[in-house]
């Protein structure tokens, strides 16, 4: 259902009338993957990249990008991140947002970077994404397990390990 209501929820906004709160908290904006040719169906975990281009173009013309570093700074700014390291992130994705010298923030589970997939990022391409100039990298945790789900322990080695 999640799925349904983000695509018809994505398609129905004009990205060019944001407003961003009075408060001038800074608005981070979470993606996943963004498709040169979309090899999946759209939904939360997978855009467009022409939808996704619309999008940044839109909001670059109306309003300032911030590093992720920044994100609690109180300055009305966006703040781009990704989730999950998707390759994409590096093939297709940080050479358009560099084109608008616009930071973004990835956030990597280290079991799908060693998973050797040809959709996720492995260690040579996310070596390659954290030597650009306009690209910080965190941590999605260890397996990408629900965080919150797990005992104090588990937290701890999941934490760690994907830290290290």
């Amino acid at each position: 259902m999640k799925f349904n209501l983000y695509r018809k929820f994505s398609n129905l906004i004009d990205y060019s009338n944001i407003k961003l709160n009075d408060e001038k908290n800074n608005v981070v904006m979470l993606f996943h993957s963004i498709e040169d040719k979309s090899k999946y169906k759209e939904d939360l975990y997978h855009m467009n990249l022409e939808k996704f281009k619309d999008i940044i173009i839109s909001l670059n013309n109306n309003y300032e990008f911030e590093n992720f570093d920044n994100c609690f700074k109180r300055n009305g700014k966006l703040i781009i991140t990704f989730d999950d390291g998707y390759l994409n992130n590096l093939t297709t994705v940080s050479p358009f947002l560099d084109s608008y010298v616009i930071p973004m923030h990835i956030f990597v589970a280290t079991d799908l970077i060693e998973s050797k997939s040809n959709i996720y990022l492995g260690k040579s391409e996310l070596k390659e994404l954290s030597n650009l100039k306009h690209v910080s990298i965190g941590s999605h945790g260890k397996s990408h397990s629900k965080l919150t789900n797990l005992s104090i322990s588990n937290l701890k080695n999941e934490l760690e390990y994907s830290k290290n």
